[in-house]
C-alpha cells in the first residue's frame, strides 16, 4: 500500500513540479519533494525511461530561384502551372511579395499600373489576390508592382502600357513613358501601385537551387 501512495505522489509532483525543477527526492517517511539538489538523508528517485524514439526527418531546406550569376531571385514557392510558370516569395521592405518568374526570366504584364480617371492622371492601383499577406507582383516593363493598403473594390477605365517600336500610337503618353489606353475593367480588389525593384538587376536564365 505504501508503494501505490508514493507513487502516486511522484505521479502528483511531476505534474505540478515547477519548470526549474531538477530532482525527486525521497526522505525517511517515504515523503518525495522537488529539489534542485536533495538533502542529507533523502535519496534520490529516479523514474523509469522508455525507449528512446526514433529520430524525426530534418526539415528540408528552402529551394531557391536564382539567376545564371547566382544571385537569389527568391524562394520558391509553387510549381510550376499551365503556363509554365513559377512562383517565387521575397521581402520588400516589410512586405512578403510573390512574383511569377521561368527559366527565362520574370514574366512581363501587359496590364499592371490601372486607373479610374480616364486620362490616368491620378494615382495608378495595382491589382492584389486575396491573400493580402503576400502581396501578388506584377512587372511592367522592367519595374515590379505590387498593391499597398488600403485595399478597396474598384473597376478601373484606364491602364498604363509600354511604348511599342512605333510609340503609343493614338494613345497619349504619360510623364512616366508609359501609354495611357481606355478600357473597361471588371470591379477587382486594388490598392496603390508601389514599386519593388527593377528587374534588371537579374540576369536570366533563372534555375531552382538548394
Amino acid at each position: 500500500m505504501k508503494g501505490l501512495v508514493a507513487t502516486a505522489l511522484v505521479a502528483a509532483l511531476l505534474l505540478t513540479a515547477p519548470a526549474g525543477a531538477d530532482v525527486l527526492c525521497r526522505g525517511k517517511k517515504q515523503r518525495v519533494f522537488v529539489r534542485a539538489a536533495c538533502k542529507t538523508g533523502e535519496t534520490t528517485v529516479d523514474l523509469p525511461q522508455g525507449p528512446a524514439g526514433a529520430p524525426g526527418t530534418a526539415a528540408p531546406n528552402p529551394t531557391r530561384v536564382v539567376d545564371a550569376t547566382g544571385v537569389q531571385v527568391g524562394l520558391f514557392a509553387e510549381p510550376g502551372r499551365e503556363d509554365s510558370v513559377t512562383t517565387v516569395v521575397f521581402e520588400a521592405g516589410t512586405r512578403l511579395v510573390a512574383a511569377d518568374v521561368s527559366d527565362a526570366g520574370f514574366r512581363i504584364s501587359i496590364a499592371v499600373l490601372f486607373h479610374l480617371a480616364t486620362d490616368c492622371s491620378d494615382q495608378p492601383l495595382a491589382f492584389s489576390r486575396a491573400a493580402t499577406f503576400v502581396r501578388y507582383a506584377a512587372v511592367l516593363g522592367t519595374t515590379a508592382y505590387y498593391a499597398e493598403d488600403p485595399i478597396t473594390t474598384v473597376a478601373p477605365v484606364a491602364y498604363e502600357h509600354i511604348p511599342d517600336p512605333m510609340g503609343c500610337g493614338l494613345h497619349p503618353l504619360l510623364p512616366n513613358g508609359h501609354c495611357c489606353a481606355l478600357q473597361a475593367f471588371g470591379a477587382s480588389r486594388f490598392g496603390p501601385a508601389t514599386a519593388t525593384f527593377s528587374i534588371t538587376g537579374f540576369t536570366p536564365p533563372f534555375r531552382l537551387e538548394p
